[in-house]
């Protein structure tokens, strides 16, 4: 799936990509920053609070508060809290809903929700105006009530009194003010989305790790190969120097190279096996979105943990063909 955005400031597209989770992009027309979220609407909550109503027949003072668990397509969880005036519910999201989340940034950090868009049935909600961060909102109202409090203590001698107006100045601006925040939470074990979540996560980490290992093996082998030509380079001297003279050097030669060439085959093998292993990663990792679809999903992670594990004994069983080179002196000295 492609997005072209639009720059909610200057309507120039901001870029067409692949959503892969927490996106940052700069409009290249005003130079703003801004950050998108794509992936699957896990929970959702959206509740009512009554700030003023006195009868039905007369007008109310209402907000609605939502929350917006949002698994990303990188494997993450993000939660969106946010605030707004009204009675209705006016965000057009439900369960299993494909979102896409349009906010302001600052430094990476959020500083307003723009825009919600649901991929799945083509709605958008836009707030009337930015939806601007709780610590922002925060920021404000402490300074206009600091403002406040400094005018009213001008004004008069009552330092109680422009205390308590301050602060019920404040309280007032912080249930009124519309805010959104943006986090990410620890995972909850007890969901289970977020507990396949957490072993996606897992899965992530083992495939760094192997990758790693993988190119540590590659240079392991490319050493021995070296070291071993080098040997028998040097074996094929004291053959033709006085083989009689050389015999021991020579058997000593032979066990190296062959211990070399196994410790090749074995990291051979490994590396097979981690290919392998990798590709196993890959398809779990890219048919996460749909393993709501796939009840036994745990089970082909648990296999590959199985396999990492085997991998580990195996690796351990090698060592001790690494402590036997080590033992060598002549191996010792040409590495040296």
């Amino acid at each position: 799936m492609t997005l072209s955005i639009s720059c909610p400031a200057c309507s120039a597209t901001l870029s067409g990509f692949d959503p892969n989770g927490l996106l940052h992009t700069v409009c290249d027309s005003c130079k703003r920053t801004f950050g998108v979220i794509c992936g699957k609407l896990l929970e959702c909550s959206s509740k009512r609070e009554n700030i003023l109503h006195l009868t039905n027949g007369l007008p109310g003072l209402y907000r609605r508060h939502y929350e917006l668990r949002v698994i990303t397509t990188a494997r993450s969880l993000r939660v969106l809290t946010f605030s707004i005036a009204g009675r209705v519910d006016a965000v057009p999201v439900q369960q299993g809903d494909t979102l896409v989340l349009l906010y302001a940034t600052r430094n990476h950090r959020m500083t307003s929700l723009i825009a919600i868009t649901n991929q799945s049935t083509g709605r958008k909600y836009t707030p009337p105006a930015p939806i601007f961060s709780r610590g922002y909102v925060l920021g404000c109202c402490a300074a206009l009530s600091a403002v406040l409090l400094v005018t009213l203590l001008l004004m008069s001698s009552h330092l109680v009194l422009s205390f308590s107006l301050s602060a019920v100045y404040f309280a007032a601006c912080i249930k009124l003010v519309d805010a959104s925040r943006l986090s990410s939470p620890p995972l909850r074990m007890s969901v289970r989305e977020e507990a396949q979540l957490m072993a996606d996560q897992q899965l992530i980490k083992q495939k760094s790790r192997l990758e790693v290992r993988i190119e540590a093996l590659q240079q392991e082998s490319q050493e021995h190969y070296r070291l071993s030509q080098r040997l028998e380079g040097l074996k094929r001297k004291m053959l033709e120097a006085d083989p009689q003279l050389y015999q021991v050097r020579i058997d000593r030669a032979a066990r190296a190279v062959k211990i070399l060439q196994e410790q090749i085959l074995s990291n051979q093998h490994l590396l097979d096996q981690y290919d392998q292993t990798l590709q196993m990663i890959d398809i779990e990792i890219e048919t996460a979105q749909v393993a709501d679809q796939l009840p036994d999903a745990h089970q082909y992670t648990s296999l590959i943990f199985d396999r990492l594990e085997e991998l580990r004994q195996i690796e351990a069983e090698n060592q001790g063909l690494r402590l036997r080179l080590e033992a060598m002196d002549d191996v010792r000295r040409l590495r040296a």
